[in-house]
This record gives C-alpha cells, structure tokens and sequence, in this order.
C-alpha cells in the first residue's frame, strides 16, 4: 500500500490525506490484468479505435 497522495488542486504530492478540506487522491494507476475482460472496450473508448 502506497502512502503517497497527490492533491487535485494543486497537482502536488503529499502524505496527507486531506488538504483544505479536500481529499487527495492515489497517483497510482490500476494494476495491469492480462485476464480483464473488459479491458478491450476500455481500450477501443480511449484510443478511439
């Protein structure tokens, strides 16, 4: 588990978890799964396939 956050505000990364009363956010994206079975449509609406 990752303690890292990053602010959607500011684009900075930081420890907290909430800053001026807002939640930050994980920086990390989703981890790869070759077995997705919705992978591909996921896919074909982000390049435009």
């Amino acid at each position: 588990m990752s303690i890292l956050r990053k602010c959607p505000k500011t684009k900075k990364y930081t420890l907290k978890k909430f800053i001026d009363g807002k939640q930050t956010i994980n920086p990390h994206p989703p981890r790869f799964d070759p077995l997705d079975k919705w992978g591909e449509y996921r896919r074909k609406l982000k390049f435009n396939l």
